[in-house]
C-alpha cells in the first residue's frame, strides 16, 4: 500500500516538474513570438509612414532629374546666346522643365501608393502568421499541463 502511494507521489511530482518545464519553455517561445510581433509593428509603422520623396531611391531620381534639367537649361541658354531666342521660347523651355520635374514627383507618389499597398499586405500576412503561431503556443501550453496532471493519475 505504501509503495503504491509512494509511486503515485513520485509520479505526481514528476508530472508537475515536467509540466513546469514545458510551461517554462512555452512561455519563452511565447515571449519570442511577442517580440517578433512588436518588431514587425515597429517596422511597419516606420516604413508605412515614411515620406516617399525622402527615400534614397526617390532622392536619387529627383537629383538626377534636376541635374538633367539644369544641364538642358544651360545648353538652351548657350544656344540662345549664340542664335538668339524670344522670351516665349525661354518661357516654354522653363515650362517644359517644370513639367518634367512635376511628372517625376507624380511618378514617385504613384509608386509610393502601390508600395504602401504591398507593404500593408506583407505586414498583415506576416502578423497573421505570427498570431497563429502564438495561439498554437497557448494551446500547447494548455495541453502540456493537461498531460502533466493526467500522467501521474493514470
Amino acid at each position: 500500500m505504501s509503495f503504491s502511494l509512494l509511486k503515485t507521489g513520485v509520479n505526481l511530482a514528476s508530472g508537475l516538474l515536467g509540466g513546469l518545464s514545458a510551461s517554462k519553455a512555452l512561455k519563452k517561445a511565447q515571449s519570442s513570438v511577442k517580440s517578433e510581433i512588436t518588431q514587425l509593428d515597429d517596422w511597419y509603422q516606420q516604413r508605412y509612414n515614411e515620406t516617399a520623396t525622402e527615400r534614397a531611391d526617390a532622392r536619387a531620381l529627383l537629383s538626377e532629374t534636376s541635374a538633367m534639367l539644369k544641364d538642358s537649361s544651360r545648353r538652351a541658354a548657350a544656344r540662345s546666346a549664340v542664335v538668339g531666342s524670344t522670351p516665349e521660347q525661354e518661357a516654354l523651355s522653363k515650362s517644359q522643365s517644370t513639367q518634367a520635374l512635376a511628372q517625376t514627383v507624380a511618378d514617385i507618389s504613384s509608386d509610393a501608393t502601390s508600395r504602401k499597398d504591398q507593404l500593408a499586405t506583407t505586414y498583415q500576412s506576416t502578423r497573421q502568421r505570427l498570431m497563429g503561431k502564438l495561439q498554437d503556443l497557448y494551446a500547447n501550453q494548455g495541453k502540456a499541463w493537461q498531460q502533466a496532471l493526467a500522467s501521474p493519475l493514470a
